[in-house]
């Protein structure tokens, strides 16, 4: 709906108070339009707000009943699968952490130099350079390569200046927050591929 002021003018993007008798009728009725589907869109909004928040509530109910019925803390943190029984419909719930590192990550790097300065000259440097580089390299949003991280911490370096970086890289990571995604998939029978339901929840 357009804003209006007390006298009935309408507010356009400048703020211009404009009497009615000026507006024309396709911009009455393309705001008419925007107005009612905005209204709608955002009944939808609430409905999947709420049925997100049952969703969580039942779910976690589930768990914590399979917890009860065999003696287990309820630690469920969200990723799981769920099927049903003709295998025809499922939910699947997934968690992702966003991760980031602290101060410790540079100190770690330094440390690495050092080892390449003492080691350059070894077999295979130029492999565990390139893998250095991959790790440290940000990527276009700012974000290191945390899969060439784990590569580097799962190389078999005893020498102490690797060891102490390794330990100083794995205290530097953060996860600083998390997401939860939500899939519901479907199908005609066991035979057929999976079909995604199209919604939204991650935003919610």
């Amino acid at each position: 709906m357009a804003r209006k002021n007390d006298d009935g003018y309408w507010i356009d993007a400048g703020g211009n108070a404009i009497p009615p008798k000026y507006i024309k009728d396709i911009d009455k009725r393309r705001d008419a339009l925007v107005t009612k589907l905005y209204a709608g869109a955002l009944k939808l909004n609430g409905s999947m707000v709420s049925f997100r928040a049952q969703l969580d509530d039942m779910v976690t109910a589930y768990i914590a009943e399979l917890a009860k019925n065999v003696d287990i803390p309820a630690t469920w943190k969200g990723n799981l699968t769920l099927t049903g029984f003709s295998v025809t419909l499922q939910v699947e719930i997934d968690v992702k952490d966003y991760i980031t590192f602290d101060e410790r990550l540079n100190i770690a790097k330094s440390l690495i130099d050092k080892y390449l300065i003492k080691k350059c000259d070894e077999a295979g440097c130029d492999a565990l350079r390139s893998v250095i580089h991959e790790a440290f390299n940000m990527d276009k949003k700012g974000k290191i390569n945390r899969y060439m991280l784990r590569r580097l911490m799962r190389t078999n370096i005893k020498d102490q200046d690797w060891v102490t970086a390794m330990e100083m890289i794995r205290d530097a990571e953060q996860a600083v927050s998390s997401k939860q995604y939500v899939m519901f998939r479907y199908r005609a029978n066991t035979q057929a591929d999976w079909q995604t339901l199209s919604l939204n929840f991650a935003s919610l």
